[in-house]
C-alpha cells in the first residue's frame, strides 16, 4: 500500500514529510487540501473529510500506510511520539489561552473545544492498555504517583473522567517498584 500524505496545498509543517517518499524511493499519494482566501480561510474541504479517515487524532498533516496511521509532522518523521505531540498541542493551546492578554475573549472557545480534545485521548486509551504501547514507562508511572498529579481532573467543568480514565490512573499507581 502506498503512503498517503494529507496536508494543505502549501509547504508548511507537512513539507518535510513530503520529502520522505523521494528520499526512501517509495510510492506515495499526496492528498492536498485547499484553504479558502482571507479573511475567512475556509477549511471545509478538510473538515468534511477529517472525521472519516479513521485517525485516532485527526489533524494535518497525516500519513497513512499499511503499518501506520499518523498525524503530527514530527510523529510522521519519527513514526512514533504521536501522543507526546498531541499532549504538547493541547498544552500549548491552554498556555496560549491563559497567557494571552485576550484570555477572557479566548476562554469560551477553549472551554468549548477542550472536551472534544479530551474525548480523543479517552477513545485512544480505550483501544490500548497504555498510551505508549503495551508497556508503561517508568517516567509515566512515577509521575502518576507523584504530587505533581492532582487527585482529580484539574478542569472539573470540562474534563470527562470516566471508567477508562480511572482504570488507567489505577493501573499506573499500582505498578510495583515505580
Amino acid at each position: 500500500m502506498p503512503m498517503i500524505l494529507g496536508y494543505w496545498d502549501i509547504r508548511g509543517l507537512g513539507h518535510a514529510a513530503r520529502l520522505l517518499p523521494e528520499y526512501t524511493d517509495s510510492n506515495d499519494v499526496e492528498r492536498k487540501y485547499t484553504m479558502g482566501d482571507a479573511p475567512d480561510y475556509d477549511r471545509n474541504q478538510w473538515l468534511s473529510e477529517k472525521s472519516k479517515l479513521g485517525l485516532d487524532f485527526p489533524n494535518l498533516p497525516y500519513s497513512i500506510d499499511a503499518a501506520h496511521e499518523l498525524t503530527q509532522s514530527n510523529a510522521i518523521l519519527r513514526k512514533h511520539d504521536l501522543q507526546r505531540d498531541r499532549v504538547l498541542d493541547v498544552r500549548l493551546y491552554m498556555a496560549r489561552t491563559c497567557y494571552s492578554s485576550d484570555c477572557e475573549k479566548l476562554k469560551p472557545a477553549y472551554l468549548k473545544e477542550t472536551p472534544e480534545k479530551m474525548r480523543l485521548f479517552s477513545d485512544f486509551l480505550g483501544k490500548r492498555p497504555w498510551f505508549a504501547g503495551s508497556k508503561l514507562t517508568y517516567k509515566v508511572s512515577a509521575y502518576m504517583k507523584s504530587t505533581h498529579l492532582p487527585p482529580g481532573p484539574p478542569f472539573l467543568k470540562i474534563a470527562i473522567c470516566g471508567e477508562k480514565e480511572k482504570r488507567f490512573s489505577n493501573k499506573c499507581t499500582r505498578i510495583p517498584g515505580a
